[in-house]
C-alpha cells in the first residue's frame, strides 16, 4: 500500500500517526475504502503498490 498526503508519497507510519490525531472514524473508513479525504486542510489517500 502506498500512502499519500497532498499528493506526496508518505511513509505508512507517518500517514497513520497523523490520521489518528486529526481524523475521525468516518474519515478513516472513507480512506480505507480508497477515497481521497480532506483532513485538516490536507488530502489523504492510499492506493495499492504498483508492480
Amino acid at each position: 500500500m502506498e500512502c499519500f498526503i497532498d499528493g506526496k508519497p508518505t511513509c505508512e507510519r507517518t500517514f497513520w500517526n497523523r490520521l489518528n490525531v486529526l481524523a475521525n472514524f468516518q474519515q478513516k473508513e472513507m480512506i480505507m475504502d480508497g477515497l481521497k479525504v480532506r483532513v485538516a486542510e490536507s488530502v489523504y489517500w492510499i492506493q495499492p503498490k504498483k508492480g
